[in-house]
């Protein structure tokens, strides 16, 4: 599984912010107020008590987190959006079957 299927692009912005920028054939997909929503509570219960905020534009979310847990949340979040890749892909390969 590769993540840039989904992710162009994980960095941390010069607040420190994790900067989650989405490949372009999603990006309509992003539009919707629940997508945004459980992209949030999602990106909240991952994160725990390092989580802060959660912004979502047009192309990309700005995730703040506590001081010094930057890169932790990162791979986080990494490792999460690998799994769940994984996991659409079981589903996609059950239902050709």
């Amino acid at each position: 599984m590769d993540i840039n299927m989904i992710i162009k692009s994980i960095t941390l912005d010069s607040n420190n912010r994790i900067i989650v920028n989405f490949q372009e054939h999603l990006i309509e997909y992003l539009k919707g107020d629940e997508v945004k929503s459980t992209l949030k509570n999602s990106t909240q219960n991952l994160l725990g008590d390092d989580f802060v905020l959660f912004e979502m534009s047009s192309k990309s979310s700005r995730i703040t987190v506590k001081e010094g847990s930057e890169q932790a949340s990162i791979e986080k979040i990494k490792a999460e959006i690998l799994r769940n890749l994984e996991l659409a892909m079981q589903f996609m390969n059950s239902q050709n079957m």
